[in-house]
């Protein structure tokens, strides 16, 4: 993302600029170079320039297609600007957009918080996405399975399909912590990445979990003590 009023997305001779006189905040942007590092397109994504825009990551499917995860605030066409939506957009290689999902709380009476951390894709383009959110998060108002719920702090994943169905979702009530990271193994299950505060001590550590693709059951999971988590791989 950007925060610069005028910008050129454009690397080469030519330019390709953006232009913005709203006040504060970020523009997200994709950006496709050759492999000589020519530009081919430029997107940019909601120009109403708010600090809770913010890029998560871009993956590149099976399918050859793009997948990006950001937050983006709803703009309503007034002076309003809704709680931050998480919003996953799938593109071709030539940068048309195919699909967008666009995830927070459909609660019509108070909305809460939701936000993501992290994604991935198995071999199948389904969508594992992970964060926190804040109480009770109403995903779909005709099934109340996929709906989330924690006492205050909470983290989540959900699982979609290649058409961004939500297949299932998973809430954990685990208090001064975040999932921090989502990964796919090999065989297609799932690892989260948790990070632990215990506030009498201050100590950090780290919580390893595998959940099961199919029925987000726990496999396993391994506790490491006073670790600050950075990274990990598969």
């Amino acid at each position: 993302e950007s925060s610069s009023y005028y910008f050129d997305i454009n690397p080469g001779p030519a330019e390709e600029i953006i232009e913005n006189n709203y006040g504060g905040g970020n523009i997200c942007y994709l950006i496709k170079l050759d492999p000589d590092g020519n530009y081919l397109w430029g997107k940019v994504f909601n120009m109403v320039r708010s600090t809770s825009d913010y890029v998560i990551d871009l993956k590149i499917g099976s399918d050859n297609n793009i997948y990006s995860l950001m937050s983006l605030t709803t703009y309503t066409g007034t002076t309003s600007i809704q709680n931050a939506n998480i919003v996953i957009t799938k593109f071709d290689p030539s940068g048309n957009e195919l699909m967008v999902k666009s995830i927070r709380d459909l609660n019509t009476t108070y909305q809460s918080s939701i936000s993501p951390s992290s994604f991935d894709l198995d071999s199948s383009n389904n969508i594992f996405l992970t964060g926190y959110f804040i109480d009770d998060i109403v995903l779909n108002t005709s099934n109340p399975n996929l709906n989330l719920s924690a006492n205050g702090w909470g983290n989540y994943i959900i699982k979609m399909n290649s058409n961004f169905d939500i297949l299932w979702s998973k809430s954990y009530d685990y208090l001064y912590s975040l999932f921090e990271s989502i990964k796919i193994r090999p065989d297609n299950n799932v690892n989260i990445l948790c990070s632990i505060t215990d506030q009498t001590t201050s100590e950090y550590s780290v919580k390893l979990m595998k959940i099961n693709n199919i029925s987000s059951n726990l496999i396993w999971e391994k506790s490491f003590q006073n670790l600050i988590p950075i990274a990990f791989h598969i």
